[in-house]
């Protein structure tokens, strides 16, 4: 049975036990010795233990690698900025910085995906586009070069008849003549 006697600080018992303030409480009854050991050496297993724990969990994390598979998103990305070129490959002015800024992505991000997926440079993508689609077109029309050149964003014919002769191996009107 446990028991409480009020005093107050110098030892006289307080009259009043329908109130009674409490500052402190002192318990004068010790733990064993006993008790104190095992509480210690439970306190160092559990503190082991945690050690131990957080340095597996830190070790297999590390020994650990699980590739972070990222195909479909890159893949969505690139098929948006093929998307953004092909509906904007005609505009004379057409640049890396446009598509960037169309695409929400920064340039070296378009560059990277460009490269990854078509091993080409965003010029050299946009070229042969622009190409891709000048040739359709003098096969299938009978417009001038000249406007042929235009339609596909190019500023010059000079420049077309050149960029043309570089990729196919032919200038435009050879090409027409052929096929």
């Amino acid at each position: 049975m446990i028991g409480f006697k009020l005093e107050s600080g110098e030892g006289e018992i307080i009259q009043k036990p329908n109130s009674v303030t409490l500052h402190s409480i002192r318990l004068s009854h010790s733990i064993p010795l006993v008790m104190r050991v095992v509480q210690g050496i439970l306190i160092i297993i559990t503190g082991v233990l945690l050690l131990l724990w957080v340095g597996f969990v830190r070790w297999k994390k590390l020994g650990e690698y699980t590739p972070i598979v990222m195909g479909k998103l890159f893949d969505d990305e690139l098929k948006r900025i093929t998307d953004c070129i092909g509906r904007m490959y005609y505009n004379e002015g057409l640049s890396l910085a446009n598509v960037a800024d169309e695409c929400c992505m920064h340039q070296d991000k378009v560059t990277m995906l460009l490269r990854r997926g078509y091993g080409q440079t965003y010029k050299q993508y946009l070229n042969r586009l622009r190409l891709t689609e000048a040739q359709r077109l003098l096969r299938t029309t009978d417009r001038p070069i000249q406007e042929i050149s235009s339609a596909v964003g190019y500023k010059s014919a000079s420049h077309f008849n050149r960029v043309f002769k570089e990729f196919f191996k032919s200038t435009p009107r050879e090409f027409r003549n052929d096929n």
